[in-house]
């Protein structure tokens, strides 16, 4: 968004040269080359954190931030791209100094940034897209469960508002005043930088740095931390980009080729990893939902039985529903919404709540009771064959249940067939005599 300064920045960062003299001599310590991206996943940085070398740099960088709150400096600024691959360097220095960082992750389209690390590098385009990805992969790496903010370049030119807004809470706790929204505006966006409104999405690396460029831009500007299904994501787009491009950037070099297979296979253990997790968390919070629902369940459906016993229908139907969508799988809460909503007058709604708890008896509970409940509504109804037929079917699954043969004798006699009442009662008498 700005230009770098002729006089300041000769050599266009926006970092003070000593902070850039140090990050060298990190790099060179570290053993990273940042034009070859496998090589950020080399260094051991507990090794090298404790070596003499890494100690005077510790040191130098804490006497330069000291040096700079002497002069009144409070807040400091690191734009440069490679911090990320330094960043267990800079929170030991961050720690001794008790500075307390803000990570704001600035995103630009991938194919923008190609095309400068191509014009200034020499870099093929694909190189170039490898290392947009493996930039973006390590900031994921590093962000999860850190706070950040994510600024995306494109969008200070189409809705900057929102993003300056973001910005300003993330690091200062307080939304931005209008006055500073429009002199950041006119001081600061200059059209002619946006360069993705001219630019085609071209990737060396297939559609994989789009995709991960996509799956950035879903994020809110605030963010707690990248949760694991996002770091999945991303790191699906990664391992895919780098086996579809390592193995061509460096055909003659085994390990260079080797250092990516390492890379590629650390990730893609990674994401084994984080999807067993996410499994994991699932399932636990699954069961915890489960338990949470059924206490809920109970406790409306002893409050409507309550409330049926005290005579208040409505009042106990409504706790019956709620009951039943806490715990949609037990029978209960519908067989008494059925008594509740027929002693309130409502027997369509009545056979209804019947009917769907004879579908949600289990084959090894009570399939009987439901059954006699439809029955007994269907004859207020007076469809006495539908009311026949599930006694018959109560009876096939209860045979030794003496009131199913009587209830079912009462109903035959409604419909004429004294004969068959009679043997029904003889067979309800035999099962009584032999309880």
């Amino acid at each position: 968004m700005l230009d770098a300064h002729p006089d300041l920045n000769p050599d266009g960062f926006f970092e003070s040269q000593e902070l850039l003299a140090i990050r060298v001599e990190v790099e060179n310590l570290a053993g990273i080359n940042f034009a070859y991206p496998a090589s950020w996943s080399r260094p051991d940085w507990s090794a090298v954190l404790a070596s003499a070398k890494a100690r005077v740099l510790i040191r130098r960088a804490c006497s330069y931030f000291a040096a700079r709150r002497e002069e009144g400096l409070t807040r400091f600024i690191f734009k440069d791209p490679r911090t990320i691959a330094l960043m267990p360097f800079w929170e030991r220095v961050f720690k001794r100094e008790n500075l307390t960082p803000r990570y704001v992750v600035a995103l630009r389209k991938p194919c923008a940034v190609n095309k400068s690390i191509q014009h200034f590098s020499g870099q093929s385009y694909e190189m170039a897209d490898l290392l947009w990805m493996e930039n973006m992969a390590t900031i994921a790496q590093f962000l999860k469960d850190r706070p950040f903010a994510l600024v995306v370049y494109e969008r200070w030119f189409e809705g900057a508002e929102e993003q300056i807004h973001g910005l300003s809470q993330f690091v200062f706790g307080t939304r931005a005043k209008k006055t500073a929204i429009r002199k950041i505006l006119n001081t600061t966006v200059k059209s002619r930088l946006n360069h993705a409104a001219t630019e085609a999405d071209v990737s060396g690396g297939g559609d994989f740095s789009a995709r991960y460029y996509g799956a950035l831009c879903e994020l809110p500007c605030e963010n707690a931390g990248l949760q694991d299904n996002e770091i999945v994501q991303l790191g699906e787009c990664y391992v895919a980009m780098v086996r579809s491009l390592g193995p061509k950037l460096h055909p003659d070099s085994l390990g260079q080729l080797q250092d990516f297979d390492r890379r590629e296979r650390s990730w893609a253990d990674r994401i084994i990893a984080l999807e067993a997790q996410i499994a994991d968390r699932d399932r636990v919070h699954r069961v915890a939902r489960a338990r949470q629902a059924a206490r809920g369940a109970s406790y409306f459906l002893e409050a409507g039985q309550r409330l049926i016993d005290r005579g208040r229908f409505r009042a106990a139907t409504h706790c019956l529903t709620r009951a039943h969508t806490l715990a949609p799988a037990l029978v209960e809460p519908p067989f008494f919404a059925s008594i509740s909503t027929y002693l309130d007058g409502d027997r369509e709604l009545a056979l209804a709540w019947a009917r769907t708890a004879v579908g949600l008896c289990r084959p090894n509970g009570n399939q009987w009771a439901p059954r006699d409940r439809v029955a007994q509504i269907l004859i207020q109804l007076g469809r006495f064959a539908e009311a026949d037929e599930a006694y018959i079917e109560a009876i096939s699954l209860m045979p030794q249940r003496p009131q199913l043969y009587r209830n079912r004798a009462a109903l035959c006699r409604l419909r004429k067939q004294d004969w068959l009442a009679d043997q029904l009662d003889e067979v309800a008498s035999r099962l009584e005599q032999n309880v």
